[in-house]
């Protein structure tokens, strides 16, 4: 569903918003509905990949915009960066997006909604950026988590060698047997669950461990045109797979 002030601007401006820049805006409006909610959830692992999805859409309008020009793209930006708690450069592109909008009429719903979210921004610190301090914290919390389970994985390997082990090292009734089989599978399959979650928190890791780099040494956003570099783990049970974006 389309967020009422974007389908507003689609109504009223008709065909002169076709092509990639109302494209972009509409992936984006999707995008912020579906995943910035996320990014809050108690799931590290749900916060992350949701995180690459925002800082990926992130991308794409900042290309159609340095390549377009258009004004609007400006709000969409700044709302992802927003989103990704990159303030200083919500705050930046938000301004610009009021400064250009003006007064043209289909875009004040928008312009009051920047000014909304000017509003509501908390203050910047003394060197007039967010603070890294809890996203270091944030990192070293979850390589902390990362490292427990993957302890716990390598116990239940190992565990599972064992049972193993055993089921071969002597003759066994079929109750035994049974028995030591579901054990071993019971360890094998917590391994593997303890080793996704050890991926997924090292993924997250390692996420707000750039992010704090990124804080620290920031500049603005419409200079430097980058998103922030996202990390995302992802695991069927079985095989565990990373996904890197915004990497420069």
């Amino acid at each position: 569903m389309k967020h009422p002030l974007l389908l507003t601007l689609l109504l009223l401006s008709g065909p002169a918003l076709a092509g990639p820049s109302s494209d972009v805006a509409q992936k984006a409006d999707e995008v912020q509905a579906e995943h910035c909610p996320k990014l809050e959830a108690d799931r590290i692992s749900l916060a992350v990949q949701s995180m690459a999805a925002v800082s990926a859409t992130w991308a794409e309008v900042d290309e159609v915009y340095q390549d377009r020009g258009t004004s609007y793209l400006l709000y969409w930006r700044g709302v992802l960066a927003q989103c990704l708690n990159q303030d200083e450069h919500a705050r930046d592109d938000l301004r610009a997006f009021v400064a250009a909008a003006g007064d043209v009429a289909h875009l004040q719903g928008f312009v009051q909604d920047a000014e909304r979210r000017l509003r509501r921004f908390s203050q910047p610190t003394a060197n007039g950026a967010a603070s890294p301090v809890g996203t270091g914290l944030l990192g070293a919390g979850l390589a902390a988590g990362a490292a427990v389970t993957t302890a716990v994985g390598i116990w239940q390997r190992s565990e599972a060698i064992v049972t193993g082990n055993e089921v071969h090292r002597a003759p066994h009734d079929q109750a035994e047997l049974q028995l030591l089989i579901s054990q071993g599978t019971t360890h094998q399959n917590t391994a593997t669950a303890m080793w996704a979650t050890g991926g997924a928190l090292a993924a997250g890791s390692i996420a707000a461990f750039i992010a704090t780099g990124t804080l620290a040494r920031s500049g603005g956003l419409a200079s430097r045109a980058r998103p922030l570099p996202t990390f995302a783990a992802m695991s069927d049970g079985q095989t565990t797979v990373f996904v890197i974006g915004g990497l420069w």
